[in-house]
């Protein structure tokens, strides 16, 4: 039994074949064993970018 817990996380891109993507997801899983999906789609007009210009951390 392996120790470790392996999460895939996975974006779907809303309005870009979000269904061939889902089932190019499940054969992937299959095929290398992955027990576990964290699934992210974005919400139109809510995607992010990464940090605005001149944000601090």
């Amino acid at each position: 039994m392996n120790p470790y817990r392996y999460i895939l996380r996975y974006y779907i891109d809303p309005g870009f074949h979000e269904d061939d993507r889902i089932i190019e997801l499940v054969h992937f899983c299959h095929s290398s064993g992955i027990q576990e999906v964290m699934l992210f789609r974005a919400v139109a007009g809510n995607v992010s970018r990464g940090m605005e210009p001149g944000s601090e951390v």
